[in-house]
């Protein structure tokens, strides 16, 4: 098959967010299946918030970044400046996924369910809260449930804000929600089998996500509702403007309703990441998915 980009794809990786460390471990991911596969797929660092050189001949970029400066919009604002087509979504869908609560009121107003939210900004008085603990506190735009804490009394919740706060001057307590963490991913107009995460702790925060051997995955789990998740997932996908791949995180009661927590424009990609899992479930191995990610960035050209 010949490579649907002649010359070269820029590979962005790494950024200045706190996630950087998972960025470089998809990047280098990516451009590897890519050369695979015979694309010219250069690794470019980016390092801080704004656009590197590019390489001579960069005819496309495909974005590994994560968190600041990868899903917040801002680089993809950059690259359309350039005129140069970038996988993932645009800047705005980007922005918008990216906060939390901003994305909450429209999956809401699109008649999503969606978690009860209190906005906690650092040096303002909170307060009541009109639901008991446990509670979730979490920076409102990290992604890989950095600073995020579980919060069992409520003579820990300022601990948990100081954590949240060190990310940035929003944070955000939500109730802990029972039931089964499920995510759906999308890449064009396919979406793929659910995954359903089992950590071991029964909390999927950082360190289950990428330090604690004994969390599982489910892929195609046995689910009475994955197809109200699956059809929730394209409306939060869809109200936000979303395109082309993304991951839709969600919690499933046990009344089988999904409460949606996020939106993910740029899902990980690394070997073991949730996408790919799905994906190659579906049919899709890895060196195909990014191929065919690359193809729905070219598809745009000309529009």
């Amino acid at each position: 098959m010949e490579p649907v980009v002649r010359g070269v794809v820029a590979v962005l990786y790494g950024g200045p967010s706190v996630e950087r460390d998972v960025s470089l471990v998809s990047g280098r991911g990516v451009a590897e299946a890519l050369r695979g596969l015979g694309y010219d797929a250069r690794e470019v660092d980016v390092r801080e918030a704004r656009l590197p050189d590019l390489p001579e001949g960069t005819e496309a970029a495909f974005l590994a970044l994560h968190g600041t400066y990868g899903e917040d919009g801002g680089i993809q604002a950059d690259l359309e400046r350039l005129g140069l087509q970038y996988t993932g979504s645009g800047p705005e869908a980007s922005r918008l996924a990216m906060d939390k609560q901003e994305s909450a009121h429209r999956f809401a107003s699109a008649g999503l369910a969606v978690p009860q939210t209190i906005v906690a900004t650092h040096g303002e008085r909170i307060g009541a809260i009109p639901f008991p603990p446990p509670w979730i506190v979490k920076p409102r735009t990290q992604g890989s449930s950095y600073g995020m804490t579980r919060v069992e009394e409520a003579g820990r919740l300022g601990k948990a804000l100081e954590t949240a706060w060190v990310f940035e001057a929003d944070a955000l307590i939500q109730p802990f929600l029972r039931g089964r963490e499920v995510t759906a991913g999308v890449v064009g107009e396919q979406w793929l089998p659910l995954v359903e995460l089992k950590p071991a702790a029964g909390f999927y925060d950082t360190k289950a996500k990428y330090a604690d051997p004994r969390t599982t995955y489910v892929v195609g789990p046995d689910l009475p509702s994955a197809g109200a998740v699956v059809a929730a997932a394209r409306v939060a996908f869809g109200v936000l403007g979303c395109r082309d791949v993304g991951r839709v995180d969600a919690i499933v009661t046990p009344e089988g309703t999904p409460v949606i927590l996020e939106v993910n424009t740029l899902p990980g990609m690394t070997p073991t990441s949730l996408l790919p899992k799905a994906a190659a479930e579906a049919g899709l191995p890895y060196a195909r998915l990014c191929e065919r990610l690359l193809a729905l960035a070219l598809s745009r050209r000309g529009r």
